[in-house]
């Protein structure tokens, strides 16, 4: 990670993305550690699936690089 900052994305069922922000990792550059964040978002109207993405972005040429992704219930 570019200075061990990570992005995360916050997506409906549809794959719209609803918030997008950055956390910092608490690790020397290209260590895995623990990470903590806070990411605004629109609600939707409604419950339904989500999906959280977080990803390292790649400073040489802007690639997304070590995507994880996880399935998550958002509510209004």
């Amino acid at each position: 990670a570019y200075g061990n900052t990570l992005a995360v994305d916050i997506l409906d069922e549809s794959g719209v993305r609803l918030g997008q922000g950055f956390v910092i990792v608490d690790a020397d550059t290209g260590e895995f550690a623990p990470f903590e964040g806070t990411i605004d978002y629109t609600e939707p109207a409604q419950a339904q699936a989500g999906r959280i993405q977080v990803y390292s972005i790649s400073p040489r040429d802007g690639a997304i690089e070590h995507l994880a992704s996880v399935t998550v219930e958002l509510r209004p």
